[in-house]
C-alpha cells in the first residue's frame, strides 16, 4: 500500500442526466455518447491540468490543484457536451483529499458527489468554498441558488450555480507547441540582440543618472515616505505567474505588512477582511480608497519563475494619484520568509522618522515551512471571509489545523483556530460553555510561542467578557490595544461591554465607530452600531442606516436581520417578516422569522420553527435567551421565563436583548423582573 497524501483540491464530479433511459433505448447509441462524453472530458481535463481522474459508470471524477481551473474546465467541458447533445450536470466542491493506492478519498470527495447529485440539469452547482475563489474572475458568474441539505452530509449548505463564458477563457493547449529547430535558433537570436541592445541602454541610463549605487542586493535602494494623512489600506498582491495557486503567496505578502503596520499606534490600517474584498476588482484606487475612508493604497504584484520570485510595491496617495513609493525585490522562494521580512522593513522602516513611532515586537519566531504557511493562508482567506458558515469554520479549522500539524512551533495557525472558535460563538453556531476550553487551549499554544501579538489579549478579554466579568475584559482588551492598536474585534467588544445597563451610548459607539473604521466592509461592525442604537429606543434612527446599507448591497442577511429586528420592535410585524424572508440563510429555521410568524397570524409556520429549535443538539441549540424571546412572541410567558433563567446560568449574554419592546406585557412581573435584577447585577459586577 502507498503511503497516503493529504492535499486540499478542487474536486469535481459529473455525469451525464438520463444515461439509464438512454441505455434502455438504444444501447448501441449510449455508448457511442458515451465514449464522446469521455473525450471530451479527457480532453479538457488534461487542457486544465487536473492532477487526477477517473471515469466512474457514466460520469468522471476529477481532482484540480486550482479551482479556477476546475471551473474553466468544466465550463469548456459543459459547452462541448451541449454541442454534442450531451446533457451533463457538474458539482464541484474544495477541501482536503487522500491521495493513496491511485485513488482519492476523504469526506470532501463525498460533499462534492452530493453536489453533483443536487445540480439541475445542464448546470454547474459549486458549495461556498468554491464560490469564494470564483467571486470577481473574469468569464465566470455567480449565482446563489439555496441552502441544500445533502444525503449524509451533517450540516446543510449553501449551493450556487456557475456560468462560464467561455468566450471570455482563453484556451489553453495541452502541450507546448513544437517549432523547428531552425525557428528556434532564430528566436533565440533575436533574444540575444534584445538582450545587448537593453542592457546596452540601461547601462548608459545608470552612467547618466548615477544609478547603480542605488541597487542593493537586487531592490531599489529604499526612500523615506512623507505621508500627509495618516491612513492605509494594503490590497492584495496580485499573482502574474501563471500557476493562480500561487496566490497564497502575495495575500501573505500582503498580511504581513498589515500586521506589522498594525502595530503604529498613530497609523489607521484597514483590516485585511476589508481591503481583501478588492481582490481582482476593476475599481479605481481612489474608489477604493473611498469605499475604505483612506488616503493611502499600497498595492503589489508578484510573479514566481521556478525557485525566484519577483515582487513590486507601489504606495499610492489617493485623492492626487502621487507614488509615494515603488521599490522591487527578487529572492527565492527558499528564502521566502527573509524576503518577507526583508520587504515588511523596508516599508514600514521608511515611515520611521516622521511623526509615526513603530512598537516593533521582540519577538521573532523561527523560519516558516512553505506548506504550513499555504495552508494557513487559505484558512484565513475564508476566516476573514464576511459571513461564517459551519461549513467554512470546519474546512478553516482543517487547514489551520494542518498548518500546525506540519509546523507545530508556528503560532499563527493557532490565533487563527482560537479566533475561528470565537466566531462560532459570535454566529450562535456553539455555546460558551462548549467553546471556552478550546478558546484558551489555542490561545494558550500561540502565547507560549509568542505573546506579543494582541490578538491574543483580545481573545482572553472576550471569554472574560462572556463571563462577565468586565473589569478582567476591559484591562486585557486595554493591553490589547497597546501592542496592536489596529485590532477591530478590540474595539468591537469593548463597544459592546460598555452598552450594558446603564452604560454611556456615546462611548459605545464611539468604539464600535473606530472598529468600522479599521474594518469598513465587515458586516459584523457596520451592523452593530444600528442594532446599539435602537436598543436605545432610536428606531427610525437605526431603521434608515440600514436601509442606506441595503441601498449598496441588498442581499446582506446581517444587516436584513438586524431591520427586521428594528421592525418587529416598531411593531410593524409584516414589514419585520418581509425583511426577514429575503435572507437567504434561516429563512425556516429562525426565532425572530418565528416571532412574527407568530403575531401575524400564520402560527402553523411558527410552531413548525419552534419545534425544528426545540430538536437541535445541545452543540448547535439556540441561545436561552432567544428561545425565551421567541416564546414571548407565542404569548407563553411562564415558559419564556423558564428559559431566561436557564439563560442566566449559562453566561447567555445576549440577554442584554430581553428588555425590549417584547418584553413589554410581561415588564410589571415580579418573577421577570427578579430575573433582570439578578441578571443586570451578574453584569454590572
Amino acid at each position: 500500500m502507498s503511503p497516503s497524501i493529504h492535499r486540499l483540491s478542487a474536486i469535481v464530479f459529473t455525469d451525464i442526466v438520463g444515461y439509464t433511459s438512454m441505455m434502455g433505448a438504444d444501447e448501441d447509441a449510449a455508448l457511442r455518447t458515451l465514449e464522446k462524453n469521455k473525450r471530451i472530458h479527457r480532453k479538457y481535463f488534461e487542457k486544465y491540468q487536473s492532477t487526477y481522474y477517473k471515469q466512474i459508470g457514466d460520469g468522471f471524477l476529477a481532482i484540480f490543484d486550482s479551482v479556477v481551473q476546475a471551473a474553466h474546465a468544466c465550463g469548456f467541458i459543459q459547452n462541448a457536451c451541449h454541442e454534442a447533445n450531451i446533457n451533463i450536470r457538474v458539482g464541484i466542491h474544495e477541501g482536503e483529499v487522500i491521495f493513496s493506492d491511485n485513488d482519492v478519498y476523504g469526506d470532501e470527495v463525498n460533499i462534492a458527489s452530493r453536489i453533483e447529485s443536487a445540480a439541475e440539469s445542464g448546470s454547474i452547482y459549486v458549495s461556498e468554498n468554491v464560490k469564494r475563489n470564483l467571486d470577481n474572475k473574469t468569464g465566470i458568474f455567480v449565482e446563489f441558488i439555496k441552502e441544500f441539505e445533502l444525503k449524509n452530509v451533517r450540516d446543510p449548505l449553501n449551493l450556487y450555480s456557475v456560468k462560464v463564458d467561455i468566450e471570455q477563457i482563453p484556451e489553453v493547449s495541452s502541450s507546448p507547441s513544437h517549432k523547428s529547430s531552425r525557428a528556434k535558433r532564430n528566436r533565440n537570436w533575436l533574444w540575444i540582440v534584445y538582450f545587448i541592445v537593453i542592457t546596452g541602454l540601461l547601462l548608459i541610463l545608470a552612467i547618466n543618472f548615477n544609478l547603480i549605487s542605488d541597487w542593493i542586493g537586487g531592490s531599489i535602494k529604499q526612500t523615506e515616505i512623507n505621508l500627509t494623512e495618516k491612513s492605509i489600506a494594503v490590497l492584495p498582491f496580485q499573482n502574474f505567474s501563471n500557476d493562480s495557486t500561487m496566490d497564497y503567496l502575495g495575500d501573505g505578502f500582503a498580511d504581513h505588512i498589515i500586521g506589522h503596520l498594525s502595530r503604529i499606534p498613530e497609523f489607521r490600517v484597514i483590516a485585511r477582511a476589508s481591503s481583501f474584498r478588492f481582490r481582482g476588482s476593476d475599481k479605481s484606487i481612489p474608489k477604493i480608497a473611498e469605499e475604505l475612508g483612506v488616503q493611502n493604497i499600497l498595492e503589489g504584484s508578484f510573479q514566481v519563475n521556478g525557485d525566484h520570485i519577483h515582487l513590486n510595491l507601489n504606495l499610492i496617495h489617493a485623492t492626487s494619484g502621487e507614488v509615494l513609493f515603488a521599490e522591487d525585490y527578487d529572492g527565492s522562494l527558499g528564502q521566502l520568509f527573509d524576503l518577507q521580512d526583508e520587504v515588511t522593513r523596508n516599508f514600514t522602516g521608511s515611515f520611521k522618522g516622521t511623526f509615526l513611532k513603530f512598537n516593533e515586537s521582540t519577538k521573532k519566531e523561527r523560519e516558516i515551512d512553505l506548506q504550513a504557511f499555504k495552508f494557513y493562508q487559505l484558512g484565513q482567506g475564508l476566516l476573514k471571509d464576511n459571513y461564517i458558515s459551519r461549513t467554512s469554520l470546519r474546512e478553516i479549522r482543517n487547514l489551520h489545523r494542518q498548518a500546525s500539524q506540519i509546523d507545530p512551533d508556528w503560532s499563527a495557525p493557532y490565533v487563527g483556530m482560537a479566533e475561528s472558535f470565537f466566531l462560532e460563538l459570535h454566529y450562535g453556531i456553539n455555546k460558551f460553555p462548549k467553546v471556552k476550553d478550546s478558546i484558551e487551549f489555542y490561545v494558550e499554544k500561540a502565547m507560549a510561542i509568542n505573546p506579543e501579538q494582541g490578538e491574543l489579549y483580545s481573545l482572553l478579554g472576550t471569554i472574560s467578557f462572556w463571563e462577565m466579568e468586565f473589569s478582567k475584559a476591559k484591562s486585557q482588551y486595554n493591553i490589547a490595544i497597546e501592542i496592536n492598536p489596529n485590532y477591530p474585534f478590540t474595539y468591537y467588544f469593548l463597544g459592546y461591554l460598555l452598552a450594558r445597563k446603564g452604560g454611556d451610548l456615546s462611548a459605545t459607539i464611539m468604539n464600535i465607530d473606530k472598529a468600522i473604521s479599521l474594518d469598513p466592509l465587515n458586516e459584523m461592525f457596520t451592523t452593530i452600531k444600528p442594532l446599539l442604537i435602537s436598543m436605545s429606543g432610536q428606531y427610525y434612527k437605526s431603521e434608515t442606516m440600514l436601509l442606506e446599507m441595503l441601498e449598496k448591497e441588498p442581499n446582506k442577511n446581517t444587516t436584513l436581520f438586524i431591520l427586521g429586528m428594528v421592525y418587529t420592535h416598531m411593531k410593524d410585524y409584516e414589514t419585520a417578516l418581509e425583511t426577514l424572508l429575503k435572507r437567504s440563510v434561516g429563512r425556516n429555521t429562525n426565532w425572530l422569522v418565528a416571532f412574527n410568524y407568530y403575531k401575524t397570524g400564520q402560527k402553523e409556520k411558527a410552531r413548525e420553527i419552534l419545534e425544528y429549535n426545540l430538536q437541535l443538539p445541545e452543540e448547535r441549540a439556540t441561545p436561552s435567551s432567544m428561545m425565551a424571546i421567541m416564546y414571548m412572541g407565542f404569548e407563553e410567558y411562564d415558559i419564556a421565563m423558564d428559559y431566561m433563567e436557564k439563560g442566566l446560568e449559562s453566561y447567555d449574554f445576549w440577554g442584554l436583548w430581553l428588555e425590549q419592546s417584547w418584553s413589554d406585557p410581561i415588564k410589571d412581573n415580579p418573577r421577570f423582573k427578579k430575573i433582570m435584577e439578578a441578571y443586570y447585577k451578574k453584569i454590572n459586577e
